[in-house]
């Protein structure tokens, strides 16, 4: 993008798209310009929680820059299909309660610590043309 740390960005904001939705991180950080991740670069990890769960629930980060994986929910967390993942706020950078995609796939096994949940965005990403930065 465009703006960079005479703008005032530094790694770690979070990029949404015109509706909100959270489509990346910014990681590279130049005067002028800077880097942003998206959301299924395996680079880009975001401290996630179930939208009205007042607990953290995982860790969403890309898989293989083809979708969204949830990492190290507890297996007593209940989580199903169709649940709206939002981000947790215990990143400094990233207020609570912006929506990161929706549960597409679950996989639980009772020999792990953590079940895991494939994400899908409502947002094409292919199709980008305005973004945001959110400050602090």
């Amino acid at each position: 993008i465009d703006k960079g740390a005479q703008d005032g960005l530094y790694p770690g904001l979070v990029v949404i798209n015109e509706d909100g939705i959270i489509i990346g991180k910014l990681a590279n950080v130049k005067e002028k310009i800077s880097e942003v991740y998206l959301v299924l670069n395996d680079e880009c990890r975001i401290a996630a929680t179930i939208m009205g769960d007042d607990k953290t629930s995982g860790i969403v980060e890309g898989n293989l820059g083809l979708t969204m994986q949830m990492n190290f929910i507890p297996q007593s967390k209940k989580i199903k299909k169709g649940d709206i993942i939002v981000s947790s706020g215990l990143e400094e950078s990233i207020p609570r309660g912006l929506v990161i995609g929706q549960v597409s796939e679950l996989t639980k096994e009772s020999n792990n610590l953590w079940q895991k949940a494939v994400l899908e965005s409502n947002v094409n990403l292919d199709e980008l043309i305005l973004v945001a930065i959110i400050l602090p």
